[in-house]
């Protein structure tokens, strides 16, 4: 709702009535300094001008006294008395079964008014206090069930006087005032539940308290435990740190789970040593029909714009022709006879060796080369004769691109290099080098 939360009750001195939320969860005594401050202010002001929630269940008397007189500077306004001891109801109807968490239905409230709209479920409260109005100025909105009870007043015992849960303002009014017995039903153990509507509720008294005589109210003071909740961003309480076992314990636990065969057991339980095989198959068979995929789309004949030239043309070719027959190998990534002719002249011209043909590869295997340099130009210069060789040899199925006749390229000029500077040489050439 972009409330903005004020850091202390100092800053109400700056901000408008219509502008501003103020919400109490808990103990009453903060109401003291807030109302110091507006009566100081000029003119005075009174807190009906605020959208007010009140949620509490926190007497201030002593056991002598369980009504207490809400402490507002106008008792006349308001009236409302707070029963200290807490409002339980049978275990068979409460909510979960606990007597600590009486449970109200949509009978129990007010369906006209905006904070219960589209509540249908049930409002959970926990360990709530009670509200008596008879001298109020606020309207009764919820009551608890009749067969609730408190410790030192059982139903029959209260002498027609019923156990209210929420008084507030009329809901299309100009004032927004809301008392709840409790900010139990706030807490996240119930607003996270989803057989209850704690959730809508919440949503509901902030959207209603939003709304001011001026338009959407920005600023909201939020009071807990008498503690100011300056940061909506953080938890109200910081969380407990989870004890961590210790890294032999840890090892220990997965040792003996290793030694038991939980793991074995859990997926022949679960999944089934004949399910992960037929996994197993399902993905090799898979594979198997993309690499099949795959090589089909590379060995596959691709037709050609510019035919092929044979025998001796008497006369110069057309330039264009050569250009576009060079078009057609990058497009097609077919550059295997470029580079096999680039690759099987270079060792004709330096090593005196005719490479063979693809399908007499096997049979032939690459010149000895002899090295004089250090180990790592040594490494460098034998793999890239070896993978020049590949090149020489390669069938006419391989794809070559166009990074690969770049590469090649530029492995023809390290080794003609280190051929020229006496690092490789070739002691059984037929030729000599770089003849």
């Amino acid at each position: 709702l972009q409330l903005r939360p004020l850091t202390s009750i100092a800053e109400l001195d700056r901000c408008a009535p219509e502008d501003t939320v103020i919400i109490l969860f808990g103990n009453l005594r903060p109401f003291h300094e807030i109302r110091v401050r507006l009566a100081a202010r000029q003119p005075p002001q009174r807190l009906d001008d605020f959208g007010v929630l009140v949620a509490s269940n926190v007497a201030t008397g002593g056991p002598q006294r369980p009504f207490l007189v809400f402490p507002e500077p106008d008792p006349a306004l308001w009236g409302l008395r707070i029963v200290s001891d807490e409002v339980c109801q049978p275990a068979e109807t409460a909510y979960q079964g606990r007597p600590s968490r009486p449970l109200l239905r949509p009978e129990h409230w007010s369906r006209n008014h905006p904070v219960f709209r589209g509540m249908q479920l049930g409002l959970a409260t926990d360990t709530p206090g009670a509200l008596i109005g008879r001298d109020a100025d606020l309207l009764r909105l919820a009551v608890f069930p009749p067969d609730c009870f408190t410790a030192t007043r059982r139903p029959k015992e209260r002498d027609g006087e019923e156990l209210d849960f929420i008084y507030g303002t009329a809901g299309d009014g100009q004032r927004r005032l809301l008392v709840v017995a409790g900010h139990g039903v706030f807490c996240n153990g119930l607003m996270v539940k989803p057989d209850t509507d704690n959730f809508l509720f919440a949503y509901n008294v902030l959207r209603w308290l939003q709304r001011g005589p001026g338009g959407k109210r920005t600023s909201v003071l939020m009071i807990r435990d008498g503690e100011v909740v300056a940061n909506f961003d953080l938890p109200a309480s910081s969380p407990r740190s989870l004890p961590q076992p210790s890294v032999q314990v840890i090892n220990t636990l997965l040792r003996r789970l290793e030694n038991e065969g939980i793991f074995h057991r859990f997926l022949e339980e679960q999944v089934g040593w004949h399910n992960v095989l037929k996994f197993a198959l399902l993905t090799s068979a898979a594979g198997l029909l993309i690499w099949g995929s795959f090589r089909l789309v590379q060995a596959r004949y691709t037709s050609e714009a510019t035919p092929l030239v044979y025998g001796v043309v008497p006369v110069p070719l057309d330039r264009k022709l050569l250009d576009q027959r060079t078009l057609e190998w990058f497009a097609h990534n077919a550059l295997w006879e470029p580079v096999q002719a680039l690759a099987r002249g270079w060792f004709l011209d330096h090593a005196g060796v005719a490479a063979p043909l693809w399908d007499m590869a096997a049979e032939t295997s690459m010149p000895r080369a002899e090295y004089r340099t250090g180990w790592f130009r040594r490494r460098r210069l034998r793999a890239a004769l070896a993978w020049l060789w590949s090149l020489a040899t390669a069938d006419p199925s391989r794809r070559v691109r166009r990074r690969d006749f770049e590469r090649c390229l530029v492995c023809l000029q390290r080794l003609s290099d280190a051929v020229q500077a006496g690092e490789l040489s070739f002691p059984a050439a037929a030729t000599p080098v770089g003849h």
